[in-house]
């Protein structure tokens, strides 16, 4: 599963200090705060106070339907046929099954393959017996902690041994229903779209009801946010970005508030942010961490963290994981003709832009 660690620090401090608010149109700002998808999402909207419970509670179902249909380590309740359900089902039977899924789920899976084919395979959401290898690995140690060149070894030599099948996941729609075919030997892995996902459909909802107020940080890796902030004189939301080397120097200090490296500002986007600086170990001088290209069979160390920005939450959680995997070329190549802007910043300092605008300011 992909550990990705938010590296944008809100400007405004208050943001979710006060949960409510009065506004001249007769909106109420309301605090979001919801512990679901194995996180903590918490944010604001400003809503009419009558219709805030609706509102409320429909954004809490958002998020728990996607929950229960992308967890893959807890079984679902009878009848549910999600992730965990496919990938035991595939196992037991040893052989490839093809599963009618819920739309949410089929909406999410077809948006990964999406991102597959836009990153040419560095993102492969059918890979997670790979990504469980080095997940199992890494779990075992502190953060930073040298490792044996042993266990470096045997890891290596898990992941290698470790077949990728090609084309392992498939969808198909039929008299309006919707099937995955899951090949024997893969494992569907969901930790690096999910939750940017669901935000985004979060997003949608509001926006769909007229709200165009509030921002969602969707669990330390994404942050929604809509078309004006009232407390910012013009409008716009503010977020720093974390210098990822003064983190990594100051891991043993406890509290550290880490120097910023840029500032984004705008309205009604999205901000993603990959890294592996915040949960790593090492074997002299290589870092280890839980971004796992689907190429190489392990973590690469190209970078220290990459943040993009569009409009499409669940697009930029999958496309900032497959990125961090790729070799800076590839990644001019794949967002060429984009609108979507990336901010890298290397293990030497470093800062590599694609496709600058003026949102982002460098410090």
């Amino acid at each position: 599963m992909k550990r990705i660690f938010l590296i944008i620090n809100f400007i405004m401090v208050s943001i979710l200090l006060s949960a409510c608010q009065e506004s001249p149109l007769n909106l109420t700002r309301k605090t979001i705060a919801i512990s679901t998808m194995n996180t903590f999402i918490e944010g604001y909207v400003y809503v009419e106070n009558h219709k805030w419970p609706e509102v409320f509670e429909h954004i809490k179902d958002i998020y728990q339907t996607y929950h229960v249909l992308t967890d893959n380590y807890i079984p679902q309740e009878d009848g549910v046929k999600g992730i965990y359900y496919i990938n035991q089902l595939v196992d037991q039977s040893q052989e490839a099954k093809t599963v009618e899924i819920e739309y949410e789920l089929y909406e999410l899976l077809e948006q990964g393959l999406y991102i597959r084919e836009l990153t040419g395979g560095y993102f492969d959401m059918a890979q997670g017996k790979l990504i469980d290898v080095w997940k199992n690995f890494i779990d075992e140690y502190d953060v930073a902690e040298e490792v044996s060149s042993e266990a470096v070894s045997l890891v290596t030599n898990l992941a290698n041994e470790t077949p990728i099948i090609e084309d392992a996941l498939s969808l198909s729609q039929v008299d309006g229903k919707y099937y995955v075919t899951l090949k024997y030997g893969a494992k569907i892995d969901l930790g690096a779209i999910a939750k940017g996902f669901a935000t985004q459909k979060v997003a949608n909802y509001l926006n769909e009801l007229g709200y165009k107020e509030f921002l969602i940080n969707g669990g330390s890796s994404s942050i929604v946010f809509g078309e004006g902030n009232r407390r910012n004189e013009e409008g716009v939301f503010n977020f720093g970005l974390k210098d990822p080397l003064d983190v990594v120097e100051n891991l043993d200090i406890f509290g550290h508030e880490a120097k910023l490296y840029a500032i984004y500002s705008g309205i009604n986007s999205n901000v993603t942010t990959s890294g592996s600086y915040e949960q790593f170990i090492k074997h002299q001088g290589t870092w280890f961490h839980h971004i796992i290209s689907p190429i190489t069979k392990k973590p690469e160390n190209h970078y220290l963290s990459i943040t993009v920005t569009a409009n499409d939450a669940g697009l930029m959680d999958g496309l900032s994981t497959a990125l961090f995997s790729m070799p800076i070329e590839m990644i001019k190549e794949v967002l060429k003709d984009t609108d979507i802007e990336a901010i890298i910043y290397t293990f030497e300092g470093e800062i590599i832009r694609v496709n600058p605008t003026e949102r982002i300011r460098i410090l």
